[in-house]
């Protein structure tokens, strides 16, 4: 939902300089995105890219690819860190944005609500300088 959020402000700003991706450390690679979360992210506003979200596996490769790294959680910054990436690598918000996999649709539309505001506040950091 993340990649969606950013890319949308991305796309509103027009911005070319900026490429997004989502990768996962635990995504099993092609699979599409969850209902729900197609559903929480049409219920908060976003529109949907036209090529269909598939998940993607984190690689060092892509590791080294980007500038800026963003996780959504301290534990994932913490595995990542291990790699010794040398690379501006973020936590998304001071609180861990908990996984709604296996949640109601109530779930996954309160982490989009939250994601919203932690995306939208990184995007201003990092595409505003």
């Amino acid at each position: 939902m993340a990649e969606v959020i950013f890319q949308n402000l991305i796309d509103r700003d027009k911005v070319k300089t900026v490429q997004v991706a989502s990768a996962g450390i635990e995504a099993e690679s092609g699979k599409p995105m969850m209902e729900y979360s197609k559903l929480a992210l049409q219920h908060c506003g976003e529109k949907f890219p036209k090529k269909e979200h598939k998940s993607t596996l984190l690689t060092k490769s892509m590791l080294k690819k980007y500038d800026h790294i963003v996780c959504i959680t301290r534990v994932h910054k913490w595995q990542i860190d291990m790699h010794d990436v040398m690379k501006n690598v973020y936590v998304l918000s001071e609180t861990d944005v908990a996984d709604p996999y296996g949640g109601s649709i109530h779930r996954y539309i309160e982490v989009c609500n939250h994601l919203q505001k932690s995306v939208g506040e990184l995007y201003n950091k990092l595409c505003k300088m």
